[in-house]
């Protein structure tokens, strides 16, 4: 809307997320906006993060899944990570309330009710969630992933056998 020609920006990123960049540049393409991709480095992302100084980005954080804290961050004003700068009154009482509250029933609805409204809005689009499953069993040798941060370090399964007793 208000761009017959389509809209151009600039996609800001690190160049461990450009498999994602591209993907997300095809599907905004199809409603007509062009995104290009401008890989810098880790500390000139953070540092246009932090300054508002880019247009969009893809960016993948990792945060614990069972704390609301962290991630909810992205929402509040004054979060260290809300580099939208996203400001709904709402949203910022509710962030406290569920901070202070104990029952977990009732942080859970909080929490909740602050997804939906942020939604809505979709200041800061949550593309998905990657989940990284750590199994482990007495049979497999070589498997470290707790050398893995946040599931973002290659894990060299070249150095991962079964042990021979357990075929």
């Amino acid at each position: 809307a208000g761009h017959p020609g389509g809209l151009q920006v600039e996609a800001a990123i690190a160049s461990q997320y450009t498999k994602q960049t591209v993907y997300v540049q095809d599907q905004l393409r199809a409603i007509g906006i062009d995104a290009a991709i401008k890989v810098v480095d880790v500390a000139t992302l953070e540092k246009r993060f932090v300054s508002g100084d880019f247009a969009m980005s893809v960016y993948l954080p990792t945060q614990p899944i069972d704390e609301p804290d962290l991630f909810l961050a992205f929402y509040v004003a004054g979060g260290g990570r809300n580099y939208s700068g996203f400001n709904d009154k709402q949203v910022n009482d509710w962030y406290q309330e569920q901070s202070l509250t104990l029952d977990p029933a009732k942080r859970k609805e909080i929490v909740l009710n602050i997804q939906r409204k942020v939604l809505d809005q979709a200041p800061t689009p949550v593309l998905y969630h990657q989940i990284y499953e750590l199994p482990y069993w007495k049979c497999v040798k070589g498997y470290y992933p707790e050398k893995q941060i946040g599931g973002h370090n290659t894990l060299k399964w070249q150095n991962v056998w079964l042990d021979e007793g357990c075929r």
